[in-house]
């Protein structure tokens, strides 16, 4: 089971994609930062471009 299962994608039914860094830091209780480091280190995994949405890139 998944910690957050469901969460993600009941906050984009609710809110759209207008969540930035600081809302989801905090929605998970961690630091603007650590957000921002989490969401670059997918990015260079996948080989994404750094303005990419990633949960976009994810669903092709």
């Amino acid at each position: 089971m998944h910690l957050y299962d469901g969460f993600y994608i009941s906050l984009v039914e609710r809110f759209g994609n207008i969540l930035n860094e600081k809302e989801i830091s905090v929605v998970t209780q961690q630091s603007v930062r650590t957000v921002y480091q989490r969401k670059s280190t997918i990015r260079q995994t996948f080989e994404m471009p750094e303005g990419e949405d990633i949960a976009s890139f994810l669903k092709k």
